[in-house]
């Protein structure tokens, strides 16, 4: 099955992309496409417009920052599991983005678009939930951050205003001597 027609727009800044969430009606943000692609193609999801984040300079970007690791919206999965400053500060975000998909689902699928479906069985929202992280939005009326537990408000559903995006996670730095440990069961 193929989606349902779409506008697509391919902005070049944070700043752009805002202004066409705002403006536009039932539209969707797409930068890897690993859960949004399927749905489109199986129409379980019909957006009008589709914005594509992917060309958005500084989204991607791994910094350590006030006892936080802040991980951008853009950065895909397999680029939060070889980053060594995640090993070192927050292993259990890289140990865990490691385990999704394959390698090509690795290698396209983002930390943003992973926290924005809030699938249940996805890995980083747990994780983020777990380790009390911080979820980066944006939107009209500015920046604001929300705790990752208040973030997810149930099954597929977060507190993300139609209006906004996730623009980074913050994720705690982990204390010396700190363990954890992260096991995946499957059939």
């Amino acid at each position: 099955m193929k989606p349902a027609p779409f506008r697509y727009h391919r902005p070049g800044s944070l700043a752009e992309a805002l202004s066409l969430l705002s403006k536009l009606d039932d539209a969707k943000l797409i930068a890897g496409g690993q859960s949004l692609a399927p749905m489109m193609n199986m129409r379980l999801v019909t957006p009008a417009e589709l914005i594509d984040l992917s060309e958005i300079a500084g989204l991607d970007k791994i910094v350590e920052a006030d006892g936080f690791i802040e991980v951008g919206a853009l950065a895909r999965h397999h680029q939060v599991a070889s980053s060594a400053v995640i090993k070192q500060h927050c292993p259990l975000v890289a140990v865990a983005a490691a385990t999704i998909g394959h390698y090509a689902i690795r290698t396209r699928g983002t930390l943003g678009g992973s926290l924005a479906h809030a699938d249940p069985a996805a890995q980083l929202p747990l994780v983020a939930a777990t380790l009390a992280a911080e979820i980066v939005l944006a939107g009209p009326r500015g920046e604001r951050r929300i705790a990752a537990r208040d973030f997810f408000v149930s099954l597929m559903a977060t507190a993300l205003e139609p209006s906004e995006m996730i623009v980074a996670a913050r994720f705690p730095k982990s204390p010396p001597g700190e363990r954890h440990a992260y096991l995946q069961f499957s059939r």
